[in-house]
């Protein structure tokens, strides 16, 4: 399989000197033979299994059967390996798994979705200072990221102090992402988002970008669309939109939700004949993967369970939960592609492997029997899909404000 190719030569490069070189955060660290080396530090992040640091410590010595380390130690260890490192595996497997690929396409186009979503941290160390500091017991953290959602893959993904504006983030990542896509041969690209993102600016930079859109508009966007939605009339019309920042043709199209509410989509692609109407709703509907995704990552992964107390270390553990998720997408993708009608029970495939990935990361178990493992769980544990499921949305409760994890879970 190409994912676990992907993933076995990522092993191979966690251990290796010049990775580890290009990514520690001082040319002394891992330098001289210690009980923790890079990969060892690279393991232990990707583990995901959020528990106390000295029952981590103590995993990893019955993996290798040595003495285990202490608490201080491998606290000590991963504050000399740099984010970048899981950077870079992340660009690297998204390059692999992309490049000259053209399938999980709609009408030709590889369709992104981008959204942004809050994160969580401990009021504690030094992240009130960089992030904000704005309830009693935590810290909340602003995270964006651009999603394919036609195979649930992260592309790009970012985390920020609270103050930063999801529709901020988004235009910082667009052009680099655009022009990344483009370089893997994706060359039809169609940018889907939802209400708290259209504004002219961001649609003049994806013309800029000869990119197409799909924004989902508040009410009160656009002054054509008042007439239709006062009578709650369909519609599908052309407009020109004629400003300083941005001058532009596009199209609109007006439904009405099951709840009455009205799905105002504005969009570069005018052409009714090679994409009618319903099509383009159908596209936007494929935006909730881009919930589903922070949900496996928050949920499955626990992504909101930080162990650290500093902006490092948050980092850290924000990137690994992001690599670790595409390789868990990765695996997923190929077996779905097999499956009719039924899909992956994530939670019980994961959990059941988890610690056989820890174990290949060490160098002490081997990756090939891990991945045979992985490709029974993959056939054995599926749940039938129940297509055109609706749940009442749910007023929000207040913030999860003291919320303890269990970490001997």
């Amino acid at each position: 399989m190409k994912a676990g190719k992907i993933w076995v030569d990522h092993l191979d490069t966690m251990g290796a000197e010049c990775f580890a070189c290009e990514h520690k955060l001082a040319p002394q660290y891992f330098t001289r033979k210690r009980a923790l080396s890079f990969r060892d530090v690279m393991g232990y992040l990707l583990k995901m299994a959020k528990k106390s640091l000295q029952i981590d410590a103590n995993q990893i010595g019955d993996i290798t059967g040595e003495e285990p380390v202490s608490k201080q130690s491998l606290s000590k260890a991963r504050y000399k390996v740099g984010v970048s490192a899981f950077q870079a595996l992340h660009a690297d497997a998204v390059r692999r798994h992309y490049e000259d690929s053209q399938d999980h396409l709609w009408q030709g186009y590889r369709v992104i979705g981008g959204d942004g979503s809050t994160l969580q941290l401990p009021k504690e160390g030094n992240l009130p200072f960089f992030f904000g500091d704005h309830h009693k017991y935590v810290v909340n953290a602003r995270v964006f990221q651009y999603i394919d959602l036609m195979e649930d893959t992260i592309l790009t993904s970012s985390i920020m102090p609270y103050s930063c504006s999801e529709n901020e983030m988004a235009k910082a990542e667009l052009d680099g992402l655009v022009n990344n896509m483009r370089s893997l041969g994706q060359q039809k690209q169609l940018y889907v988002y939802d209400r708290g993102f259209p504004s002219h600016h961001f649609v003049q930079q994806h013309l800029d970008n000869e990119v197409d859109f799909l924004f989902r508009c508040p009410r009160n966007f656009l002054s054509e669309t008042k007439p239709y939605t006062d009578k709650k009339l369909d519609a599908d019309f052309n407009i020109f939109v004629g400003r300083k920042d941005a001058q532009y043709e596009a199209r609109i199209i007006i439904r009405y939700l099951s709840s009455g509410q009205p799905l105002i989509l504005l969009t570069s692609l005018v052409d009714r004949e090679l994409h009618p109407a319903e099509a383009l709703c159908t596209a936007y509907h494929h935006r909730w993967r881009c919930e589903e995704s922070y949900k496996t990552q928050k949920l499955l992964l626990q992504m909101e369970n930080f162990s650290s107390k500093t902006v490092h270390g948050v980092l850290q553990e924000f990137w690994a939960t992001v690599l670790m998720a595409t390789y868990i997408n990765f695996f997923m993708l190929e077996e779905q592609d097999k499956l009719e009608n039924r899909k992956v029970n994530k939670t019980v495939v994961f959990a059941s492997i988890r610690d056989d990935f820890l174990a290949a990361t060490l160098g002490y178990k081997d990756p090939q029997e891990v991945l045979k493992k992985l490709d029974y769980l993959l056939k054995r544990h599926t749940l039938p899909t129940r297509k055109n499921r609706s749940y009442p949305r749910r007023k929000k409760t207040h913030r999860r404000e003291g919320h303890v994890y269990r970490r001997s879970m």
